[in-house]
């Protein structure tokens, strides 16, 4: 069985291999510069099993790779697979939820306490050689300010837990999450205008989607508090960065806090990285130790399942195990 890895992260599969040597498995890793791969039909042309990161898997791609049966996407969302389309060919599209949750939580309050006490600004007076509390704008004190978050799965959910003692008042917009976990979690279900009214600190945590994409626009800056902290863990597309731009030159946004964006990596010569009210991180809010070897572990497990006629451990398409038949009347209805 041959087992296609594309942009198989920064490291070699020689472990992979070592953990699937004794199944009759070929995996192959390959490692093209930020995600995309021109000759990735190329490679997975007789690939069984294909692992992916950033790469898109387009339904031109899926036509293709007539033998593919699984895709396992090395990460969480899913945005970058044409599901529909797999789904449709019989082909298993599997994530890993749940493998970086505390990593991206705290990933998202470690921003949410940088731009509150102004960091990038004091890092860069100091590199100036300022010693002063006047070298940057004073911080701001987040015990009795109002966070919202917006998307209440795992790492949403985890992020009202770990700032459980920080004295906020915390709400929260995600239609698809019960009212009683949201209560659970100490926080208040709000609709989205009201959200965007009453926070000072807003953490998104949506997946991206066709409802979430542009979700925060200039309409949605407008709206907000003057002098609001944003904060961006999600995905990037969920954002429009001109108009997040605009908000930061009006003193809308006080600071953003961006690990993802709408192009990755960022152009050079984007004016988020000039702008002294921007913290950055290059994607790496799921990265730890931990996650890395969580990551590799669930692959490799997700191919001994596989090949022993097993469900890997989480699969996006469950309706994919339906009869044939049955996939074409869910597609035609």
């Amino acid at each position: 069985m041959k087992v296609v890895a594309i942009d198989y992260l920064d490291y070699d599969a020689g472990w992979e291999r070592e953990q699937l040597r004794d199944l009759p498995v070929e995996f192959l890793d390959y490692h093209p510069a930020h995600g995309e791969d021109p000759h990735l039909t190329e490679r997975a042309r007789d690939a069984e099993i294909l692992v992916v990161a950033a790469a898109r898997v387009s339904r031109e791609e899926l036509e293709q790779l007539e033998r593919l049966r699984l895709i396992i996407r090395l990460g969480v969302g899913v945005d970058n697979v044409d599901v529909v389309a797999a789904t449709e060919r019989g082909v298993i599209v599997a994530n890993m939820p749940g493998f970086c949750t505390r990593e991206v939580a705290e990933h998202a309050a470690m921003l949410i306490l940088a731009c509150a006490r102004r960091v990038r600004g004091c890092q860069e007076a100091m590199t100036k050689g300022l010693w002063s509390r006047e070298a940057t704008e004073a911080p701001k004190l987040l015990a009795g300010k109002t966070l919202g978050v917006v998307g209440c799965g795992r790492i949403g959910s985890e992020l009202l837990r770990l700032v459980r003692s920080w004295e906020f008042r915390r709400i929260v917009y995600d239609p698809y999450v019960a009212e009683r976990r949201i209560r659970r979690l100490g926080a208040q279900r709000v609709d989205f205008e009201e959200l965007l009214a009453a926070s000072d600190i807003i953490s998104v945590h949506a997946p991206l989607t066709d409802e979430t994409r542009g979700m925060f626009g200039r309409q949605a800056f407008s709206r907000m508090k003057q002098g609001v902290i944003f904060v961006n863990t999600a995905r990037g597309a969920i954002v429009d960065e001109s108009a997040l731009l605009e908000a930061l030159r009006s003193g809308r946004v006080a600071c953003a806090g961006l690990d993802v964006f709408e192009k990755e990596p960022l152009p050079s010569d984007s004016p988020l990285f000039r702008h002294p009210h921007v913290i950055l991180t290059p994607h790496i809010a799921w990265y730890s130790e931990q996650s890395e070897s969580r990551q590799r572990a669930w692959v490799v497990e997700d191919i001994r399942r596989f090949v022993a006629g097993r469900r890997p451990r989480h699969v996006v398409n469950p309706e994919v195990f339906a009869p044939r038949r049955a996939r074409r009347s869910q597609k035609r209805g």
